[in-house]
């Protein structure tokens, strides 16, 4: 039996789980439906949470989550010297330090506001999230060739 976008169907009646919804499996394939509303809750379902299905066919399939890709080698954007004559303190000399040079600076210049600088603070608050998400990756590879030797 075919379903309406045309992929095979193995046992029809049945439900299925796709994306946090749960739809008839003659109605929807996961990656769409025949109603406009599933369809949209569908698609929000998506961006919250999407990680794979199985397809009729019984394979696992991955549809939309990729890894992120990050660069083993990351190179510094300020010198120390640089880091040194804006007197950032020792524990925030990393890869963010190019970004917290104009954020000190900005503070500095509005008396430390806090509704001023949010551009600034947006960006490097974000550089740390990435740096951080960037150790968290390569720690689990790390623990996985550990675990496999």
């Amino acid at each position: 039996m075919r379903n309406r976008l045309g992929n095979e169907q193995r046992s029809a009646g049945k439900e299925t789980e796709c994306s946090l919804l749960t739809v008839p499996k003659e109605d929807a394939f996961c990656r769409g439906t025949a109603h406009a509303s599933q369809m949209k809750l569908q698609i929000a379902a998506r961006r919250v949470h999407c990680y794979g299905h199985r397809n009729p066919s019984g394979s696992w399939r991955s549809h939309c989550y990729r890894p992120p890709q990050f660069s083993t080698q990351s190179k510094m954007s300020v010198s120390q010297e640089e880091m040194k004559a804006y007197r950032v303190p020792l524990g925030y000399r990393d890869n963010c330090a190019h970004l917290l040079i104009p954020l000190n600076s900005c503070r500095i210049k509005t008396l430390y506001a806090p509704w001023k600088c949010e551009d600034e603070r947006h960006s490097y608050e974000k550089c740390q999230y990435e740096d951080f998400k960037k150790r968290v990756a390569e720690m689990k590879e790390l623990k996985e060739a550990a675990a496999e030797e």
